[in-house]
């Protein structure tokens, strides 16, 4: 098969898509480029959305983790920590890395980022009865997107891989058509306005095409040769 640069510019302006894409084929296969199919998503299992409602403070939230599914019992708690007046923290000296590098401070107001400790937070969350139904669905959703998204890197590995071919043959394909295109359309105004215009005299509708488009040596070739071929036929 030939390359595109081996081909004159009428052969490529006669090339059909189809043909350009056979040829964009032929080309990934002397580079040695793999052809690799497009992944197909997987079809993941629905898995619906937690269910449950469970409560925390900055407090517990940064300590242990602790959650309630009560609120009304939480805001108990919340009552009798605020009514303390021993409550405080242990806090470290970076500074300093033995033993003696503790302390204890009644402030309190760095327990979980930007929360107070008695500030109440509240998520989703799954109960366990739902987790355990669900959590093998969960874990075979996540094996098969891991799966398409290594296939897919690998398939957009070989498209970029393969990408400058495409540029290569379609750039040319489009540099040839808009050329010819043109010229065509320089052709069909001699043809439709001028040579009506000049009373069919080639000489007088090509000064006219000439004067108002500027015309290469290339362009006049061109008219003149589709204009000689057709008053043949």
């Amino acid at each position: 098969m030939k390359k595109i640069n081996e081909l004159t510019e009428q052969e490529i302006f006669d090339l059909t898509d189809d043909q350009i894409n056979e040829m964009i084929m032929y080309r990934k296969a002397e580079e040695g480029i793999k052809f690799l199919d497009v992944p197909i998503k997987p079809f993941l299992m629905e898995i619906p959305k937690p269910e449950m409602t469970v409560y925390t403070i900055g407090l517990f939230d940064s300590v242990g983790k602790l959650y309630f599914s009560s609120l009304d019992e939480l805001k108990t708690i919340i009552e009798v920590i605020e009514k303390c007046t021993s409550f405080g923290r242990v806090d470290y000296n970076y500074n300093v890395t033995d033993s003696s590098n503790q302390y204890f401070t009644n402030k309190i107001d760095q327990y979980s980022r930007d929360k107070e400790p008695t500030e109440l937070i509240s998520k989703k969350v799954y109960s366990e009865t739902t987790y355990n139904k669900i959590k093998d669905s969960v874990k075979a959703n996540k094996k098969d997107e891991e799966k398409y998204e290594k296939e897919y890197k690998e398939y957009k590995k070989m498209i970029d891989e393969a990408q400058w071919i495409s540029d290569e043959i379609w750039d040319r394909v489009r540099e040839v058509r808009v050329k010819t295109w043109k010229m065509q359309d320089y052709f069909n105004k001699f043809k439709d306005e001028y040579m009506p215009l000049s009373g069919h005299t080639y000489d007088i509708a090509m000064n006219f095409l000439d004067k108002a488009y500027h015309l290469t040596d290339e362009e006049k070739e061109y008219v003149e040769n589709k204009w000689l071929s057709q008053d043949k036929s």
